[in-house]
């Protein structure tokens, strides 16, 4: 009895053993298999092998007409009781992973867009907003969706990037009266107003010449100087300024011609005094 349950004992271990090998599907020296190629289907079910799930990013490949790995991480040979995970980058037809785009510039989110999304890039992708928080101009603080997306719907997909705060891009209209016309365009350009100024003149018996009297805008109006923000914008093209001519000038007296003396007349033949005392009659006759 003894020996025999020392025997049934022993199957027993030995049959424990057996179960153990077959549950055990590598071992401690198996490598990693190379997937680079391989479809993501094919990859996905050899993984299960080693009780690892994959992690996924897709490119948006519009030639593929299969999802096939490119790119894997760890690389093909490493030990795999080392590995915790798989990272596989699958080109795809069909689904792009969307990445985190913000804290990016403006330009860093237009090359990943126009690279994940190839032709199906689109410059309305990306939206402008002012921001309430201390976002700096030109960063992108949100995005519709982020991780993978169908191809298809890559129409809807939008990010946001900052203006920054409204008030930065507003100003009032200066006075410019009493400014010479260059002065005047300096103060202008200083705030931003980047319009054309029209002259007009006038005289003013209260200005100096060159002066600034009068301008089309108000004084104090509100202007948004961001030329990006289509429906904001208000600086005009051209504000209009009236100088003066200075004073009206003194009119010179006109002068007062003076008289002239007639000329005598000379004395002609038939009006000569006769030495006689006799005076010449009308019809040619003397008087006695």
């Amino acid at each position: 009895l003894v020996i025999g349950t020392a025997a049934f004992g022993t199957v027993t271990a030995i049959s424990t053993m057996r179960t153990e090998k077959k549950e055990k599907v590598y071992s401690a020296e198996d490598m990693l298999p190379q997937y680079e190629s391989q479809t993501e289907a094919e990859a996905i079910e050899d993984l299960k092998k080693y009780s690892l799930t994959p992690e996924i990013t897709y490119q948006y490949n519009p030639d593929r007409t299969e999802n096939t790995v490119i790119e894997m991480q760890p690389s093909a040979g490493t030990q795999i009781s080392s590995i915790d995970s798989v990272q596989l980058t699958v080109e795809s037809s069909q689904t792009v992973t969307m990445p985190d785009l913000t804290g990016m510039t403006t330009s860093q989110v237009q090359s990943t867009l126009q690279e994940l999304c190839k032709g199906r890039y689109q410059k309305e992708m990306l939206t402008y907003n002012y921001t309430a928080d201390d976002t700096a101009k030109g960063i992108c603080y949100a995005q519709s969706k982020q991780g993978d997306i169908q191809v298809d719907d890559l129409s809807n997909f939008q990010t946001q990037i900052s203006w920054g705060k409204e008030s930065s891009y507003q100003t009032e209209m200066p006075n410019l009266e009493g400014m010479t016309v260059d002065k005047a365009r300096k103060t202008l350009q200083k705030r931003g107003i980047t319009s054309k100024v029209r002259v007009s003149h006038r005289i003013a018996d209260d200005a100096e010449k060159g002066e600034v009297l009068s301008q089309n805008i108000p004084v104090g109006k509100t202007l948004n100087i961001n030329k990006e923000d289509k429906v904001n914008y208000n600086v005009p093209t051209t504000i209009e300024v009236t100088i003066s001519e200075g004073p009206a000038p003194t009119p010179k007296p006109t002068p007062v011609p003076t008289k002239q003396a007639m000329p005598s007349p000379k004395a002609t033949k038939s009006s000569k005094v006769h030495s006689n005392k006799h005076d010449i009659k009308a019809d040619g006759y003397f008087d006695d």
